[in-house]
């Protein structure tokens, strides 16, 4: 990000308050990678590409590696309410509510992980054992979220073509278009679990993870983006 189009979003956010979650989280990831691209040029190093750094760093999470750690245990605490209340409220399956309380518990361990990571010395992009270790635990976790997100759109998949009630929507007859649209994205998840799992299945076999972890980052983008633009409709 260009100081001047930095300079233009600090703006925007300053006068406009409502956009300001929006907005600081990209600050916060053009700085980082910024300032690792700018330490490789002063050492005459060639820098990762942004997609690559982004693996290396963040375990699977997507945004500044900064906020990486941040990012799990705000997940973990999503997960702990989805588990509850599909546990107690919406009438899902038991293996729903489990899947979201098995990603609640492999979140925490992510965020412990990586937070222990943040006393290591040296670049942010060596993949030492502590690093590797962490960055292990953050695309489990992510297979975690991955699978439990895939179970519950196959859950609603199946509740709107039989016309059931399912999270505050009322389908009154089968609604087939929805119910494709919620097995298109259990589709898409499920692809990002298999590719998170993959790194995990890397490290157990004592290979090396590196040729998996971009992939997996990407999978995690392509089955958000996926989701928003098959939802986006629905409010």
């Amino acid at each position: 990000m260009s100081n001047t189009l930095r300079s233009a979003v600090i703006k925007l956010a300053h006068t406009n308050p409502e956009l300001r979650p929006h907005l600081l989280p990209l600050l916060k990831e053009a700085g980082s990678y910024a300032d690792y691209t700018e330490r490789k040029k002063k050492e005459n190093k060639k820098p990762l590409a942004k997609e690559e750094w982004e693996a290396r760093t963040q375990g699977g999470a997507v945004g500044g590696s900064d906020n990486a750690g941040e990012r799990h245990s705000e997940l973990a605490d999503e997960h702990f309410q989805k588990g509850h209340h599909h546990k107690h409220w919406s009438g899902a399956p038991k293996k729903v509510s489990e899947a979201h309380n098995e990603a609640m518990g492999e979140h925490r361990k992510a965020h412990k992980a990586l937070s222990e990571t943040k006393k290591i010395k040296g670049d942010d992009d060596e993949l030492n054992d502590e690093r590797v270790g962490a960055l292990v635990q953050g695309h489990k976790a992510h297979a975690a979220t991955h699978k439990a997100k895939a179970l519950e759109h196959e859950w609603m998949a199946d509740q709107a073509s039989k016309g059931d009630v399912v999270k505050g929507h009322v389908y009154k007859a089968p609604d087939e278009e929805e119910a494709n649209k919620h097995a298109d994205a259990a589709a898409e998840h499920h692809k990002a679990h298999k590719a998170h799992q993959k790194v995990v299945d890397a490290d157990e076999a004592g290979d090396d993870v590196r040729p998996h972890m971009s992939k997996a980052h990407k999978a995690t983008q392509d089955a958000d983006k996926t989701e928003k633009e098959i939802f986006t409709d629905d409010d």
